[in-house]
């Protein structure tokens, strides 16, 4: 089990992408260096170019076409690990500062854009934009005429709101289910879709919308990377049982959450990229390590089965997407809608696993009650043949008893049933008072007479 740690984890490090945050020089303000005669290497977007100037720290370069001169056009870069963003326009050979963006602007820009973007109208020949990126991969950018743009958002603003309108719901039914039902596995997937939904929601830019706080947007996926490794081992314990069926689960949960929470403390203490890679990776390896305890029960448990689909289909996307962000696979199948249509379709299956597992379990909850019922009849109708029986054999002085030991009326009555065989429920139908009334006068002739049950009436006034 140790070399599948070390393994994964090796693995991980390798595809692990640059979606976290770090703490690179922030850019300065002023007019950047001459990188006229800088060499540019083409990216997978036609007429844009890169330059790496240091750590962190890249050039990118845009010719604009002809018809896009002096045109208002939305520049816009989808990476929401480019942290600060300078743009330039290059006139008569110099390089021009015309715009700010990303999170250490956002305070004095006052911008509620998802991503960084930039409203230009220019009559030069190249943009240049100099970035701040944590961990670089692979860019996301585009340059749209403002028409083209504003329709384009509004169709990417309809899709978010059917995704996050779907995970809501799932959310909300789920702790109606919880409450309904106290079943665990409802909170704890509750809380690692919530997880899931804040990474996603980062990465559409709407956290950087509308928070402007510089150190939790930098440090916003680091923590919520530790938040989801602590929901996932969460969910899976409940999900599958594993308090019996695995119980090793437990340590091997505390030993990948010990090394996130202190990769996270030193990276917060002394930032790194190395830390950066672990806490990710740790991610994958707590994927892998529920992969493995739904692969032990797979012959034992159904939901076992639902969860080694769901998260081999997430972990091999997760892999897809990460290569993706590198540039390995190009084009648009394993960008960030894929992995969300893959989320959604986890996201059915797993609830309705859940649903199926509440149901069979109130189904057999529902056999043992009618059995328990029956039984109970049964013992009931015993004891009832058993007191008529033992009625029979005699006609018993009850006057006498009566004052004997003084008994009231109503006491008398009760008696006189119980000879009889009746239950309570019939002796209260009979006098037309309540079944706690009956019990009421049954527990005085108890006590007045010195017996605990039926039974002992019956040998008391036959005896």
């Amino acid at each position: 089990m140790r070399y599948f740690y070390f393994g994964i984890v090796f693995i991980t490090l390798l595809l692990t992408p640059g979606e976290a945050m770090s703490h690179a020089a922030i850019l300065q303000d002023g007019l950047p260096e001459d990188i006229a005669g800088k060499e540019f290497l083409p990216t997978r977007y036609e007429r844009l170019d890169q330059y790496k100037a240091g750590d962190n720290i890249y050039w990118f370069r845009y010719h604009l076409r002809p018809e896009e001169k002096n045109t208002d056009l939305i520049l816009t870069i989808s990476n929401t690990n480019f942290r600060a963003v300078c743009f330039y326009e290059y006139v008569n050979g110099r390089l021009r500062l015309i715009g700010r963006s990303g999170n250490r602007y956002k305070e004095e820009t006052g911008s509620f854009y998802r991503y960084n973007q930039l409203e230009i109208r220019t009559q030069a020949s190249y943009i240049y934009f100099k970035a701040d990126v944590a961990l670089y991969s692979m860019i996301e950018f585009s340059v749209l005429p403002e028409p083209v743009f504003s329709s384009r958002e509004r169709l990417n603003f309809l899709g978010l709101g059917i995704y996050y309108g779907i995970v809501l719901m799932a959310v909300v039914f789920n702790l109606i289910f919880f409450i309904v039902f106290k079943d665990r596995r409802f909170l704890t997937y509750t809380l690692l879709l919530s997880g899931i939904s804040l990474m996603f929601l980062y990465e559409d830019g709407i956290v950087g919308a509308l928070i402007f706080n510089t150190w939790l947007l930098d440090n916003y996926m680091m923590i919520t990377a530790l938040l989801n490794v602590v929901f996932a081992c969460m969910f899976t314990y409940h999900f599958l049982e594993l308090k019996y069926r695995y119980p090793e689960f437990v340590w091997h949960s505390v030993i990948v959450l010990s090394v996130a929470a202190l990769c996270l403390a030193i990276y917060l203490i002394y930032p790194g990229d190395m830390m950066l890679h672990i806490l990710h990776s740790s991610n994958f390896l707590v994927v892998a390590l529920c992969c493995w305890a739904a692969i032990r029960l797979f012959r034992v448990n159904v939901l076992a089965r639902f969860l080694i689909i769901t998260l081999g289909i997430v972990l091999l996307f997760g892999v897809a997407y990460n290569l993706h962000q590198y540039g390995v696979f190009q084009g648009d199948h394993f960008g960030r809608s894929t992995f969300k249509l893959v989320s959604l379709f986890e996201i059915m299956t797993i609830s309705f696993a859940i649903i199926y597992e509440v149901k069979r379990v109130m189904l057999q909850n529902s056999f043992y009650k009618r059995e328990i019922n029956r039984y109970v009849k049964e013992l009931s109708d015993q004891e009832k043949m058993f007191l008529q029986q033992q009625s029979q054999h005699g006609i018993p002085d009850i006057d006498g008893i009566r004052e004997e030991f003084q008994l009231t009326e109503r006491e008398t009555e009760v008696l006189m049933y119980i000879l009889e065989g009746k239950t309570n429920r019939e002796i209260a139908d009979k006098l037309y008072v309540s079944v706690s009334t009956v019990k009421f006068h049954t527990g005085n002739l108890y006590t007045k007479l010195d017996i605990k049950n039926r039974t002992e009436v019956l040998q008391f006034v036959n005896g």
